[in-house]
């Protein structure tokens, strides 16, 4: 048979074999698998095409064959029946149109004996033998209720009559008393619903397991539960992708995959690919529904350059489970001499770049040993390999690893007892636990002078509002009562007829209102953010001198330097200083008889020098109180925490300076 591209195998009740090929008709084999007859597409032969799709025998005897697309011949999905013994072919076309094709992609036979037909773009079709009747199942985008897709590749039933449908876009579940369709489809949010939607192949096993073949795997369908057990690659499968799933005669399931067949055992879950050898010439080459089990158990397996038969009993599997050992270990591309040797391995902060090697302990076909590894603090599952047998790992964080190991020998049976290391990467000193409480100390500890701080300058601008509203109360406070007292003196001198008296009183009313909005325009002034440094302060005590000792024909000369600017002060500094200064320059305006007054603000050693100096009278100082302006600047002084100093001699003029920390 080398050379035909094989679609289906079936033995009928004669035990002959019977091979349908696409394009090379029917091929009859007897037992010992000697052909023994050729039926081509003849009008004597009554075979309508040469393309042959899937065969199933009926609990009759009769087998039913599928016909593919051959648009030479104008077929199109025939469906035939054909009786060995006789040598007949009876043709159905049970829904023909000439605006489809829908050639038969599987035959499967259920309990009751009805046959039912998956089709490629137009669902199900089922004939009931002895109703004589034939129905139908479609897909309907726009009806839930029908199939999930138009092409139906596999079938099977179950042993509560359920009907399972394969599509190319989800598993189908048919009630056919009801004819109700329950859906199941992949959910990449899920790992229990289906591990793809395109379905490849069905089996129900004599335990009434269901097994589905995708493209993503293998699944098993959970009853109980509801959901999907997933299998894939990384469980020992040779590919994801089942073309074919039958059960031999000791309830192994075998699965035909792109990259060779594989024996699933149901009970333990365990897969050992089967290599054939030289003989397996259907890697990579199978089809769909090209497989079968004969009477005897043997096993058929068809593809694109013939077919494989055998019978599971005569395969010899290699039960040797191979123990893996560590070959060798490199860091940064530089080997270790010894290292795979030890059960621990401590290495430096920077020995974080390594390789280790690995091999399986078996010598038969070698090549074909698969390996599986983790490293326990890196790797969140098992790494599946394949033959591969080195790993590499980079940038590893300090911390303690376990590399675990693992090997299967050629036939695929996996040693579960693992080899392992344990790899110590010590920390770089800013990594020890002794540096991080301490840097957690430091921490603690600046976060709490932080907090410290900002409690003093809470405090320290309570303190400062308290000042300020006592100040108000004392300064403003005072005037407004006084304005009270002269208002009601003012009035009652008015009801008297004492005009002159009440005027007299309306001026030191105007004259203390004027007062209470200069002070609080100095509050004011002294709270701005863009009052806070030196040079502001001088700016405004020059427009205040001016203003004052121009009406007395004083002089006022302003000293300053560029750099007072770059000198902040907090807000109450700035008030202080500023009513000092004001204070000493109203003293010479009212009292020294001065003809020149000097304001000198410098910047000395990195201290605000602050100067008022007259040339006026002078007076002798007193000890023992001198006056509530001078007691107030020195008090003043003091309260800001700067140097005050008092100058004067009688007709020496005065001085007032005050030295403050910039």
């Amino acid at each position: 048979m080398a050379g035909h591209n094989i679609r289906s195998i079936c033995q009928d009740n004669q035990d002959h074999f019977w091979v349908g090929t696409e394009g090379g008709g029917l091929f009859g084999f007897n037992p010992s698998m000697k052909p023994i007859t050729s039926i081509q597409q003849t009008s004597r032969t009554g075979l309508p095409t040469n393309f042959i799709g899937p065969m199933m025998k009926d609990r009759n005897g009769a087998i039913w064959m599928g016909m593919g697309s051959d648009w030479s011949s104008g077929t199109r999905g025939q469906i035939v029946r054909f009786e060995p013994e006789m040598g007949n072919f009876t043709t159905f076309l049970p829904f023909p149109s000439p605006h489809h094709y829908a050639f038969i992609l599987t035959i499967t036979e259920d309990e009751q004996g009805r046959i039912w037909f998956g089709t490629g773009n137009m669902g199900m079709i089922v004939y009931d033998p002895i109703q004589k009747y034939w129905r139908q199942y479609v897909h309907n985008p726009a009806d839930s209720s029908t199939l999930r897709g138009k092409w139906a590749r596999a079938v099977t039933s179950d042993r509560r009559g359920h009907i399972w449908i394969g599509t190319d876009a989800g598993l189908d579940r048919l009630e056919y008393t009801t004819g109700r369709i329950t859906h199941f489809v992949n959910n990449p949010k899920d790992p229990y619903s289906l591990s793809s939607s395109y379905i490849l192949s069905l089996c129900t096993d004599r335990a009434g397991r269901l097994w589905v073949g995708t493209d993503g795997g293998l699944c098993q369908y959970d009853a109980a539960r509801k959901r999907f057990i997933r299998y894939t690659e990384k469980d020992g499968l040779p590919d994801n992708t089942i073309a074919n799933l039958v059960e031999d005669s000791d309830g192994n399931i075998w699965l035909n995959t792109l990259k060779g067949l594989c024996r699933l055992n149901p009970q333990n879950k365990t897969f050992i690919p089967v290599d054939l050898g030289d003989n397996y010439f259907i890697s990579g080459n199978v089809h769909i529904g090209a497989c079968y089990k004969a009477d005897d158990g043997t096993l058929f397996f068809g593809g694109k350059n013939g077919f494989i038969h055998f019978h599971p009993h005569d395969l010899r599997f290699n039960q040797t489970k191979p123990p893996v050992v560590l070959t060798a270990l490199h860091l940064f591309d530089k080997l270790l001499p010894g290292s795979y040797d030890r059960q621990t391995l401590t290495l430096d902060h920077d020995q974080n770049s390594l390789t280790l090697d690995f091999a399986a302990l078996n010598y038969t076909s070698s090549e074909k040993n698969q390996y599986a590894y983790q490293l326990e603090g890196f790797d969140p599952d098992w790494v599946y390999a394949g033959t591969r047998r080195t790993v590499t790992y980079t940038n590893l964080d300090p911390g303690t690893y376990t590399f675990r190991v693992k090997g299967a020998n050629n036939d695929g049976l996996w040693n579960e007892k693992e080899t392992f290391m344990t790899l110590v990467i010590q920390p770089a000193w800013w990594q020890t636990t002794w540096f991080r409480i301490l840097m957690g100390m430091g921490l603690a500890g600046l976060i709490y002078a932080v907090y410290r701080y900002r409690l003093a300058q809470l405090r320290h601008i309570q303190t400062l509002r308290d000042q300020i509203a006592r100040d108000l109360h004392d300064d403003v406070g005072g005037v407004l009562t006084g304005i009270s007292f002269y208002s009601e003196a003012a009035s009652a001198m008015h009801r008297e007829g004492r005009y002159a008296d009440s005027y007299a009183l309306l001026q030191k009313i105007a004259d203390n209102a004027r007062t209470t909005i200069e002070r609080m325009s100095d509050v004011v002034w002294s709270m701005r953010s863009d009052t806070n440094n030196a040079l502001r302060l001088a700016e405004r005590l020059e427009s205040f001198g001016h203003e004052l000792l121009a009406h007395r024909n004083i002089q006022l000369l302003v000293e300053t330097d560029p750099v007072l600017e770059r000198f902040s002060l907090p807000p109450n500094v700035i008030r202080n200083l500023y009513l000092i200064s004001k204070e000493a320059i109203h003293n010479a305006a009212r009292h020294s008889g001065a003809t020149e007054v000097r304001l000198m603000i410098r910047q000395t050693g990195g201290k605000v020098n602050l100067t008022v100096q007259d040339n006026g009278q002078g007076f002798v100082s007193q000890t023992n109180g001198e006056g509530n302006g001078l007691d107030s600047m020195k008090k003043r002084a003091e309260v800001i925490g700067a140097d005050y100093q008092l100058i004067t001699a009688l007709t020496k003029g005065t001085t007032v300076r005050v030295r403050m920390a910039a």
